[in-house]
């Protein structure tokens, strides 16, 4: 009988000791995915929705990293760029000809985001965080629901000794954007009236009972300082009784 305790306690002391290792391990072995996220996921004419291509986790001695957003330029013009703190080594700019992988001549219909350590025998590395904010502008003649066409699509992540797939990493899926109507000041609710209405359905989202869209948010926001409360129902309700005849951020 005291042998198959000390069995079933060594057992037990094994597991217990195993555990916090496995899951040592299985944090070491998690793999860094690249994403793509949008401001806003529909946007009007004219406007402006900002891409963040963000890395989770850490890329550990890589030499070359290169990645495509591709999107449509009937709908959208990239306006501005800047590269995050993953790296000191980013670029942004538009792909060569010679590498566009899908075999398209017109190359202005992607962004490339890389960072390459050019030394023979060079790495370096990339931390946590955003690698790169894109602003792209929706064209004035864009139809409303028409598709920006962004994806994403890697291109390289290469080891010290250029090799691509001996660096794992996964690739999310990009964002959805299509363009949206153009939001008219006050009229929350879409109706064609700004009244009592929209200044309660402002009010409500306040207080956290409704919740409201990316169109009606820029509706909501009469005032003009970026956020959505009080301030901005009781301006529309103002506006409604004929103490005010146009809103601040008109």
């Amino acid at each position: 009988m005291k042998k198959i305790f000390s069995l079933v306690l060594v057992l037990a002391l094994t597991l217990a000791l195993g555990i916090p290792a496995l899951a040592a391990d299985a944090e070491e072995t998690a793999v860094p995915e690249i994403t793509l996220s949008a401001s806003a996921e529909k946007v009007p004419a004219g406007k402006t929705v900002t891409l963040t291509l963000s890395l989770t986790g850490e890329l550990k001695d890589i030499n070359s990293f290169e990645y495509y957003i591709k999107y449509d330029p009937a709908v959208v013009e990239l306006t501005e760029s800047k590269a995050g703190a993953a790296s000191d080594l980013t670029k942004i700019g538009t792909p060569p000809e010679t590498n566009y992988k899908t075999g398209e001549e017109d190359t202005s219909k992607a962004v490339t985001v890389s960072a390459v350590k050019f030394a023979d025998t060079g790495v370096f590395s990339m931390t946590e965080g955003a690698v790169a904010e894109l602003t792209f502008t929706v064209k004035a003649d864009a139809e409303t629901g028409t598709s920006a066409g962004f994806s994403l699509e890697k291109v390289a992540v290469c080891d010290k000794t250029f090799v691509n797939d001996a660096v794992k990493v996964q690739t999310g899926e990009a964002p959805e954007v299509t363009v949206g109507t153009a939001a008219v000041l006050g009229d929350v609710n879409g109706d064609g009236e700004i009244d009592n209405l929209d200044a309660n359905l402002v009010y409500r989202y306040f207080n956290g009972k409704v919740t409201l869209t990316d169109e009606q948010l820029a509706a909501a926001d009469v005032n003009g300082d970026g956020e959505v409360d009080n301030l901005d129902a009781n301006t529309i309700y103002r506006y409604f009784n004929g103490k005010i005849t146009a809103f601040p951020a008109a």
